[in-house]
């Protein structure tokens, strides 16, 4: 059920979580947005004679807040993409490019872990790279997908597969890849780069939809297991 409130003086069409949209098992769930919208404009009427119309009252940020929270983020493959969920269980919709969507890119740069040097530099450069686009005080990423946001994950200083070399990396959406993808070719160097996108189908995403800046490196796709488009 859709319902139309007003807030800011612009109208905002709010749609309440269906059966198919609540949490899952182990996953933080909360009141549908519906319900906390409609409390949070309950109390904008009672104050609106103490503040100004073209202010969001504590109330409504609160419950927007609370609704947001209530999606929470996962630390796995896609569930926020209920679009795609014909997708799910069909492998081999990953042979067919038209039906998979990209949802979101990771950038790789791949260093020698016996190297002192190599090591050295690629985690200067990797503090160039959270200066440039500040991170250096956000939040870690919480998960491999679905964040949302540009962000950075702990460093592998031993290969970890399905790299055969240690690596740091970066999140980055769809949104973000005008942002990401030309600094990082002109600022790689020495160490090769991996840019690969989020489709739920890892052995293409790392292999035949990966684009390689500087000398290719190795991937072993026998770590890849998880070929479901969209989840």
């Amino acid at each position: 059920m859709a319902q139309c409130i007003e807030t800011n003086g612009k109208p905002m069409r709010i749609r309440a979580l269906g059966p198919s949209q609540k949490p899952k098992n182990g996953q933080a769930g909360s009141p549908s947005v519906l319900i906390f919208l409609q409390q949070a404009l309950f109390a904008r009427k009672t104050t609106k004679t103490m503040m100004n119309k073209a202010v969001p009252t504590l109330a409504v940020l609160v419950a927007l807040a609370m609704a947001i929270g209530s999606v929470g983020v996962a630390d796995a493959h896609s569930t926020h993409y209920p679009h795609l969920k014909y997708l799910v269980g069909n492998a081999s919709a990953c042979q067919d490019v038209d039906q998979v969507p990209i949802l979101s890119y990771h950038v790789h740069i791949l260093f020698w872990q016996n190297n002192e040097k190599s090591t050295a530099d690629a985690l200067a450069l990797r503090q160039v790279a959270m200066d440039h686009f500040n991170l250096t005080n956000a939040p870690l990423c919480t998960g491999l997908f679905d964040q949302g946001r540009l962000c950075a994950f702990e460093p592998d200083m031993v290969p970890a597969g399905p790299f055969v070399v240690a690596q740091w990396s970066f999140y980055f959406t769809t949104e973000q890849t005008g942002l990401i993808i030309p600094w990082f070719l002109q600022h790689h160097e020495p160490f090769t780069v991996l840019f690969h996108p989020n489709t739920g189908c890892e052995i293409e995403d790392h292999t035949t939809w990966a684009v390689w800046g500087g000398r290719p490196g190795e991937i072993d796709t026998s770590f890849l297991t998880h070929e479901e488009p969209g989840n």
